[in-house]
């Protein structure tokens, strides 16, 4: 099982980046790229949907401002999304943690 995160932040600039204890610091997208996050089967009507962030002043760390989600190539608020598809910001951020450990994992392999 994967490591806990140890810090996770998004930059000035807009990159998220994370890492685990006693490892570098990943950047792992831009907020306006998006962060490509799977989505269980069946729970949604695509299998991967586009998460976007800013820097926010005060973010506490561990903590993302997400803004808006690309499903199906349609970008929407986080609210409406959250409200249009009945999915919980703890779910939603669940799979960004999938996502964020995912990238984590394949750093690690890149400089193995």
């Amino acid at each position: 099982m994967a490591a806990p995160n140890h810090f996770l932040s998004v930059s000035r600039a807009g990159v998220l980046h994370a890492r685990r204890r006693g490892e570098p610091p990943v950047a792992i997208t831009r907020g306006a790229e998006g962060l490509e996050v799977a989505v269980p089967p069946g729970r949604l009507a695509a299998p991967t949907i586009l998460v976007h962030f800013d820097y926010q002043r005060a973010t506490p760390r561990r903590s993302v401002h997400v803004t808006d989600v690309t499903i199906n190539g349609v970008r929407r608020p986080i609210e409406a999304f959250l409200a249009d598809h009945e999915v919980t910001e703890g779910e939603l951020g669940a799979w960004m943690r999938a996502a964020v450990e995912a990238a984590l994992d394949r750093a690690a392999l890149a400089r193995a």
